[in-house]
């Protein structure tokens, strides 16, 4: 999952169904020393705290999820293509933690943030699918493969 900032579609309530129904959940947090984003373990939403960027993030001391273990990963952005471009904030991070992951990404989108055409940089990782609260994008193998 993410935690939602201003402009990003709120999924609090399905990130606590998922840890009620037992799922592994996590949310990015900050690794200061590497400037980077790990995977971590959510208990409870009470327990995440505002931290780098005033972003709410699981505790330093939750567990780290390997990005390669993971499922799903729910990808926020400022707006998405249906090729499966991402525009982020501009500053690489998730494009870095993502990586490393064989999992499914999803972006996640509101309705307006779905675009004709985004432009693409090499280091630029591609949505398998895009989800909105009115529709499911599938992203063509071709275009979802970076």
């Amino acid at each position: 999952f993410y935690a939602a900032i201003q402009g990003e579609l709120r999924l609090e309530r399905l990130m606590s169904d998922a840890i009620l129904a037992g799922k592994r959940v996590g949310l990015p947090r900050f690794d200061v020393e590497n400037a980077r984003y790990v995977a971590a373990i959510v208990q409870s939403l009470s327990a995440l705290q505002k931290a780098q960027f005033g972003i709410l993030e699981p505790a330093s001391h939750a567990s780290i999820i390997p990005m390669e273990q993971l499922d799903l990963v729910l990808v926020p952005g400022v707006a998405f293509d249906c090729g499966g471009g991402r525009l982020g904030r501009g500053k690489g991070f998730y494009d870095r933690l993502l990586e490393s992951v064989r999992a499914v990404k999803c972006g996640v989108a509101l309705d307006h943030q779905i675009e004709a055409d985004l432009p693409r940089e090499p280091h630029d990782l591609a949505m398998n699918c895009i989800v909105t609260p009115s529709r499911w994008i599938n992203v063509p193998v071709s275009a979802g493969s970076k």
